[in-house]
């Protein structure tokens, strides 16, 4: 499968699942016990998954000796730097009970990531042209 395959695939996956999760996040709002809509977002999250699957089953094993950085350390050190971030910009760092709808804040934040991947693919597809 070429590259633009896999990602037409994974756009069009992650709009699905975007939309579903914007009419579920509605449908809670004004209707309430949704349970076969969240089955539908599930079953969006395992075709993405699915879908995705399929370039790594290509992958090679990794290698026994790597040359380049630790990522887990980079993401400890990236989630250090976003608490001590949000304690700046809010007073007290994220917790439980905070009086926000974290619901709504995660499905901002994925929508946010939705954006910032398809930005990433058209970039990479004008540098290859």
């Amino acid at each position: 499968m070429t590259d633009a395959i896999w990602q037409g695939r994974l756009a069009d996956a992650l709009r699905n699942l975007v939309s579903r999760l914007h009419l579920y996040l509605n449908n809670v709002y004004y209707e309430g016990g949704q349970e076969e809509e969240i089955q539908e977002i599930v079953d969006s999250i395992g075709q993405m998954i699915r879908v995705g699957s399929v370039a790594v089953d290509n992958q090679p094993a990794p290698l026994q000796e790597p040359v380049g950085v630790d990522i887990g350390e980079l993401v400890i050190s990236d989630l250090r730097k976003r608490i001590e971030y949000g304690k700046g910009k809010y007073g007290v760092s994220l917790h439980s009970h905070d009086g926000r709808d974290t619901l709504v804040d995660a499905f901002q934040e994925a929508l946010d990531l939705a954006l910032y991947l398809r930005k990433v693919i058209v970039e990479r597809d004008d540098n290859l042209r």
